[in-house]
């Protein structure tokens, strides 16, 4: 028997906000990081320091996630 975890991306994405005032929380549109009206990837170290917190004393034997959460398991294992 397997223990689950569902972590779920901390930001709402631009522009949802609005949308979202009177949608359901399920409906929201959420996001790890995003990026500015640069280019340049913003919200990640708060991503970071929410996913170690959320997990913090747990061990676990694999992470599972889709697009961005996909790449940031792969990079909190890299990083150990």
């Amino acid at each position: 028997l397997y223990q689950l975890d569902f972590l779920d991306g901390p930001l709402v994405v631009q522009g949802q906000q609005q949308q979202q005032q009177d949608d359901d929380d399920d409906q929201k549109q959420l996001a790890w990081w995003e990026r500015d009206e640069h280019g340049k990837h913003v919200h990640v170290q708060e991503t970071l320091e929410f996913v170690i917190q959320s997990t913090k004393g747990t061990e676990y034997d694999a992470i599972l996630g889709f697009s961005q959460g996909g790449l940031l398991g792969t990079a909190l294992v890299l990083t150990g």
